[in-house]
């Protein structure tokens, strides 16, 4: 009960994935009265004691959801805060003569996304009949990006299971095995993403036959979502661990759709108020090399005041920008011809880019390589021939960079004698 998130943090967009059971319950609780809730890919549940069969919810009231992995997760939002939970019923599988044993995890809201997490499997010594796993969710356009480092190993892609894509939220989501129980598990995608994690398997409680499981929230940032504000669309509470580049600041606050009273939002820069941007959600400010405090002042139609706080570091980095084909930086690319079988590989390497989305895209002959945006690393198949390639990038201070190359291609193949016996 003590690690019960804060109210501060319920959010109001959630996509909540699906183990490997395919089938789990979904409860959502609301925190305000008239909260009104929408929902893609679940289906009410009729019956459940003290359930609302409504998505019309007052405070403290909630429903509950049927959801499975054919519809690919379930896509929820609401117009006010609200709590989400799922949990396995694994009676589903539960064999003859088996009891089954649920369990439930606290679900947090999309915005709650972290960039690299560790977790040390939960792998008994002497119990082994449990299949534990790492469910991975994070938006579909970069999912490529997640890779996983076991003990000292190099960062690969994810393996032992399969990519589901739900293209309505724009999430995807992966069970990994974890079946190292002397490693752990380094999972990294800078795009964002959630780890919940789960076991399932037989065993017994109090000497009868089981079905058991456990189901908990392994990875995500707790940030105060009620009232926020976002610099460079970096929320504030992560300022303090993210360096920006000598340039202008775009500020917005977000204020959980709460009324707020004329002439009540006020921004201040290491104590000072700044006058132009007073009772303003959007501003923007031009920084030199240093250290600022940020606080947003809020006070809300019903007199509620609220203050948050966040840490600036700017410093004076370069905007330095390249990309290598197979290894080969782009201004040698005109006197080298790629010789392949396979795949041509892509790297981009760039200091001070920007964190918004499509500050990164890529060109093949004119034509965007949509799947590649925001890639620093992809591949692509090419047949024999040259190809114009570009690449864009925005960086943090708001300067774009362009840089364009010809590729030549050589596919070859291996000839083999045809030898009679």
């Amino acid at each position: 009960m003590q690690q019960f998130p804060p109210v501060i943090t319920w959010g109001n967009t959630f996509f909540v994935p699906v183990t490997v059971l395919e089938q789990e319950i979904v409860r959502i609780v609301a925190t305000q009265n008239d909260t009104k809730i929408t929902q893609i890919g679940g289906a009410i549940r009729i019956g459940v004691p003290g359930a609302q069969n409504s998505l019309n919810l007052q405070a403290g009231q909630f429903v509950e959801l049927d959801i499975n992995l054919a519809n690919k997760g379930c896509y929820i939002q609401s117009d006010k805060p609200v709590g989400v939970c799922s949990y396995m019923i694994n009676s589903i599988l539960t064999p003859s003569g088996f009891f089954p044993t649920p369990s439930q995890t606290w679900v947090p809201g999309n915005k709650q996304m972290v960039s690299k997490a560790l977790i040390a499997p939960f792998i008994p010594q002497y119990y082994q009949m449990i299949k534990h796993y790492a469910l991975i969710v994070t938006p579909t356009a970069t999912k490529n990006n997640t890779k996983v480092s076991i003990g000292d190993a190099l960062p690969t892609d994810l393996s032992g299971g399969t990519w589901h894509d739900n293209y309505t939220a724009g999430m995807s989501f992966y069970s990994v095995p974890l079946t190292d129980n002397t490693s752990s598990y380094i999972f990294s995608n800078s795009n964002g993403m959630i780890i919940l994690g789960y076991g399932t398997g037989y065993g017994t409680v109090g000497g009868y036959a089981t079905v058991t499981s456990y189901y908990y929230l392994a990875y995500s940032a707790m940030r105060d979502l009620n009232a926020a504000f976002y610099a460079n669309n970096v929320h504030f509470q992560d300022l303090k661990d993210t360096t920006f580049c000598v340039g202008n600041v775009s500020f917005r606050a977000e204020l959980d759709n709460m009324s707020v009273a004329m002439d009540t939002i006020k921004w201040f820069v290491n104590g000072e108020i700044e006058i132009l941007p007073f009772d303003q959600l959007q501003w923007s400010k031009t920084f030199a090399v240093g250290a600022y405090e940020i606080s947003m002042w809020v006070r809300f139609a019903n007199d509620t005041i609220i203050s948050k706080t966040g840490n600036l570091i700017i410093e004076s980095c370069g905007n330095n920008a390249a990309f290598y084909v197979n290894n080969v930086h782009y201004q040698d690319l005109q006197n080298t011809t790629i010789c392949t079988k396979d795949v041509v590989n892509f790297r981009a390497e760039i200091e001070g880019i920007n964190s918004n989305s499509g500050s990164l895209k890529w060109y093949i002959d004119g034509e965007e390589e949509v799947s590649a945006r925001d890639s620093l690393e992809w591949s692509k198949s090419l047949t024999t021939g040259e190809y114009e390639i570009k690449m864009e990038v925005l960086f943090e201070s708001g300067e774009p960079a362009t840089l364009v190359e010809t590729l030549k291609v050589e596919v070859f193949w291996i000839k083999m004698k045809n030898v009679r016996y």
